[in-house]
């Protein structure tokens, strides 16, 4: 199965101790969330990620992909995990940590099908980049799925080509996400903002290895 995007949602809210997003997923899917905060990072004391498949019953476990990115107090993380079974209206509650709240959260959530579940990033490049500068790799694996995720100081923002559109929020969020598929080869993700940049993380997804069924005959 070709990498690509599968299911995304969004969640925004300026001041709260805990939000939620609502996402669908199949069988295997990465999923991926790419959050902004200010004063973060969401492991601090009494900070979580929960997650629940609603349909399912199934629940799920999120890693952190570090180094993070952005400022002590202008965060940006990346956290991820295997879906292990087909859900819809699944719902993701990301809590602020308690001396933080209330505090400014933005999710992005997506899923990406045709992901290697056993070791889903590209380990062989440089590829988790993080700063207010954009992030630039070189992908080692052909046929990966790059993404970046940006957060801007203002302004709105907008994906430049050939990287597209996961997610952006309006108002008061300056939060974006953009993919690209497929790529190898040096990546170089830019985005267009009417503010300059305080945050961003970009890293790969690598395909779930092809599987050969061999079958023959015995003649005696």
């Amino acid at each position: 199965m070709a990498l690509a995007l599968n299911k995304h949602a969004v969640a925004t809210n300026n001041s709260v101790n805990s939000l939620a997003v609502t996402l669908d997923a199949d069988l295997n899917d990465i999923i991926v969330l790419c959050i902004a905060t200010n004063g973060g990072p969401l492991n601090g004391s009494g900070g979580s990620i929960v997650s629940s498949g609603t349909a399912s019953g199934k629940t799920t476990a999120f890693a952190e992909r570090t180094p993070r990115g952005g400022a002590s107090n202008n965060v940006i993380e990346l956290w991820w995990a295997v879906a292990t079974g087909s859900f819809t209206g699944g719902t993701i509650t990301v809590t602020v940590p308690t001396a933080l709240q209330p505090n400014y959260v933005d999710i992005h959530a997506f899923t990406v099908s045709g992901g290697n579940t056993a070791s889903p990033f590209d380990a062989t490049g440089n590829n988790n980049q993080t700063g207010s500068a954009d992030p630039s790799a070189t992908i080692t694996t052909a046929n990966s799925f790059t993404f970046a995720s940006w957060r801007a100081g203002s302004g709105t923002t907008t994906a430049t080509a050939p990287y597209a559109l996961v997610d952006a929020g309006a108002g008061f969020n300056f939060h974006l996400t953009e993919y690209n598929v497929p790529v190898s080869g040096t990546q170089s993700p830019t985005y267009s903002a009417s503010g300059t940049g305080n945050g961003a993380i970009m890293d790969t997804i690598v395909a779930a290895a092809d599987s050969i069924t061999l079958m023959g005959a015995i003649c005696l």
